[in-house]
């Protein structure tokens, strides 16, 4: 996570950010300043639930996993380029300063 462009210091922890309303839109913990997402973590939010889409695609077309009988294990195979997706994502995102138009 890039460091807050008002007052320069980290402005939310990886668990908080784990929480999906908090990566788009934030009020930094140190200053108070009303953050918003930016591109790269726009971009990342897309990828990771592409990612996740398509791993249960896969997981249903080439393995055979059944929604029924295996939706704990498709759970779990959706999970894991939602966590990896996660991490890249809180090193390499960052916030902006939302402008009030």
């Amino acid at each position: 996570m890039r460091n807050c462009p008002n007052c320069e210091e980290k402005p939310i922890s990886f668990w908080g950010w784990l929480n999906g309303i908090n990566s788009v839109k934030y009020n930094c913990k140190f200053c108070g300043v009303d953050l918003t997402a930016d591109v790269i973590t726009w971009v990342f939010i897309v990828v990771i639930m592409l990612a996740m889409c398509g791993a249960a695609l896969v997981a249903v077309t080439q393995f055979g996993v059944d929604f029924r009988e295996d939706r704990l294990l498709l759970i779990g195979v959706m999970c894991v380029p939602g966590v990896i997706g996660s991490l890249l994502g809180y090193w390499i995102s960052g916030y902006r300063v939302k402008n009030d138009f």
